[in-house]
């Protein structure tokens, strides 16, 4: 059964961790995730379950930036919802303590050096240098949802 790692968020990606690995960007249309390309890729990769990052408002962040993240976030759970995909929603401390456990450093530079061990040949910097940690966190999301025992209903 193939797992797929959700992390929301327009910088955000998509992982599938099942025969093959595979990992995007989070497809977006604007300022705005798109639905449609997301529907798109997961239906042909055809998950047996999502596991997306629990996110809440941030404090300092801005009411506009806080409302365009949540609207983000329910595009996701829509799609899964439509493609009938069951997901579990999984707090950043849940997964980062699960599969960072043992891995220096904080914050994102934690998920990237876990992610370049572990899938070394996953791109996760753009041409430029610029770290795709989305696709670090999207990845460490479906290795949590592969080697935890979750209860799909």
């Amino acid at each position: 059964m193939a797992v797929v790692g959700i992390d929301p968020g327009l910088k955000g990606a998509v992982a599938v961790l099942g025969d093959q690995v595979d990992v995007i960007d989070m497809p977006t249309r604007g300022k705005e995730i798109d639905g449609l390309s997301l529907a798109a890729y997961l239906s042909r990769v055809s998950p047996g379950l999502a596991v997306v990052e629990k996110v809440h408002s941030m404090p300092k962040q801005g009411v506009r930036s806080t409302f365009t993240f949540g609207k983000g976030v329910g595009v996701v759970l829509g799609v899964l919802q439509a493609l009938k995909i069951p997901w579990v929603e999984v707090s950043p401390q849940a997964w980062q303590k699960a599969v960072l456990w043992g891995v220096p450093g904080e914050g994102k530079a934690r998920s990237l050096l876990w992610a370049r061990k572990i899938f070394p040949g996953v791109p996760l910097e753009t041409p430029r240098g610029r770290k795709l940690d989305g696709r670090a966190d999207a990845l460490a999301l479906a290795w949590y949802g592969v080697s935890e025992e979750i209860d799909i209903c």
